[in-house]
This record gives structure tokens, sequence and C-alpha cells, in this order.
């Protein structure tokens, strides 16, 4: 049962990540298409974008493991491999894909740009923001275990 909890959860955790890159992702594709006339999508560009974002994030949660606090060397290490990684599975995906045929310069610029924005704040929130929430949690744990032993 334990290993059944494990796996959910862990699926819980995938679902929601994969979800915001998808979400990304199509929302970006849709706006800029709009601005050059293109008022539909392919079906099978949001498939395979699904399938993409499934990849981005179980290779994020092999490199940044739940739970697992990583020493500065090895978080840079492993920041700098996921940020190429993620290059390479989006942009490599997009190219081998054919997801955005005939654009304009300025159209794959923005998109570059909009993208790796996007992986900054993806970034922060992984290495940052979830730190911060550790922090003070242990921080009140400690206080917990503080009072609790000076009440004996």
């Amino acid at each position: 049962m334990r290993e059944f909890l494990k796996l959910y959860r862990w699926g819980m955790h995938t679902k929601s990540r994969m979800a915001l890159y998808y979400a990304a992702i199509v929302f970006i594709k849709v706006f800029l298409d709009y601005f050059i006339g293109i008022t539909q999508s392919s079906n099978l560009f949001l498939i395979q974008a699904i399938f993409i974002c499934f990849l981005a994030t179980v290779l994020e949660g092999f490199l940044f493991p739940e739970g697992k606090e990583l020493e500065v060397p090895a978080l840079t290490k492993r920041s700098i491999l996921w940020a190429l990684m993620m290059n390479i599975i989006l942009f490599g995906s997009a190219l081998l894909l054919d997801w955005f045929p005939d654009r304009p310069l300025w159209y794959c610029i923005t998109l570059v740009v909009i993208l790796e924005a996007g992986l900054l704040a993806m970034w922060v929130g992984v290495h940052i923001a979830e730190k911060v929430d550790s922090r003070c949690l242990n921080a009140g744990l400690d206080s917990y275990r503080e009072k609790a032993a000076n009440s004996k």
C-alpha cells in the first residue's frame, strides 16, 4: 500500500507540473498564432505537446527529486543540465514535429524569450519558493520541539 501511495503522490505532483507546462505551451502558441492570422490548432500538436510536457516533467523530477536537499554544487550542475535538456526537449520537439511552420522571425524570437522566461520562473519556483516553504516549516517544527522539550 505504501508503494501505491508513493506512486500516486508522484503522479499527482507530475500531473500538476505537466499541466502547467502544457498550458503555457498551448497558450503561447495560440496567442502568437492569433497575431499572424492563424485561428486553429492541430489536434496532433495538442497530443504531441502533452507527451513532450510529460517527458519534461519526468526529467525535472529526476534531476530535482522531491524532498531531497541538494548541496550548492550539485544544485548548480543539475540546474544547468535541466536548462539545457528542457531547451533541447522543447525546441527540439518544436523543430522535429514542425509545430511552427513558416512563422516570421519575430514570432520565433518572441517564442524563445517567453519560454526562457517561463523556465526561469519554474526554476525560481522549484529552488527558491519551495525552499522558503521548507525552511518555514522546519523552523516551526524546531520551535514546536523546543516548546515540547521545555514543558517537560
